[in-house]
């Protein structure tokens, strides 16, 4: 098509759809060098495809861990597009690399702005986890334990319900109350079944027992989770764990 139609009014889609393709194969350096290829054709971009163009190679960029080129393309989204959409996404993107760099500070300063500017966005109960997920890897326990709990009485229908109790029983766990940590898991055990978090819950339910030193049903626990989970770094602990 590129080839037989340069005139094209779709060549410009085209290109974009052959650089998503590249992109779901992995092929990401080739997706980065055509949505690049892209930008160099001026007389015949329009916004949108100016946009969807730079969303690309930020992405790009992300997946290949350059953060800082991601986060100077998730900026100049922001400086040149009126698309609420496009500037949402950079802005979250923005965030939650902060946050993966360990930037703590900056990266809540960008989510608290993104409440700020879209109070009623789509991706409210993520930033919501996220902000959560930021207290407890910076050991601010009881507030990250505010944050899950505000997830699921904000957002009752929301997705990532059963991510946010599991870390929420994380957090007790990790200031020292058991107790509470096995009483989060024992209540959402319905909850965890079949999602990402299911065997990890599992585990840390185990390690409440362990730290409360019922051993019995600690090991019990562990061993029902080695013969189910199929997670070898799982397993790995398991044993550890059990011989302990």
């Amino acid at each position: 098509f590129l080839k037989r139609f340069p005139e094209s009014k779709y060549y410009l889609h085209v290109y974009l759809n052959k650089a998503e393709v590249f992109y779901r194969l992995g092929r990401i350096k080739d997706a980065l060098y055509v949505y690049q290829k892209i930008l160099e054709k001026p007389t015949m971009l329009v916004r949108s495809i100016k946009d969807k163009a730079r969303y690309g190679i930020a992405w790009c960029y992300l997946k290949l861990g350059d953060f800082e080129k991601a986060i100077e393309e998730f900026k100049n989204i922001l400086a040149t597009t009126d698309n609420i959409s496009f500037r949402l996404s950079a802005q979250i993107q923005i965030a939650d690399i902060y946050q993966e760099k360990g930037l703590y500070e900056l990266a809540l300063k960008n989510y608290n702005k993104i409440l700020e500017e879209y109070p009623d966005n789509i991706y409210t109960d993520y930033i919501q986890f996220q902000i959560g997920m930021l207290f407890l890897k910076n050991e601010k326990w009881e507030e990250a334990i505010l944050s899950f709990r505000n997830l699921e009485k904000n957002f009752p229908f929301s997705k990532l319900i059963p991510q946010a109790n599991y870390y929420l029983a994380t957090a007790y766990f990790s200031e020292g109350k058991y107790l509470s940590a096995q009483k989060i898991l024992e209540e959402n055990q319905e909850k965890f079944k079949n999602t990402s978090v299911e065997d990890k819950a599992r585990y840390l339910y185990g390690k409440c027992y362990f730290n409360q030193a019922d051993y019995l049903q600690a090991v019990k626990i562990f061993n029902e989770l080695f013969n189910k989970t199929k997670d070898v770094g799982l397993k790995q602990l398991l044993l550890i764990d059990i011989a302990y």
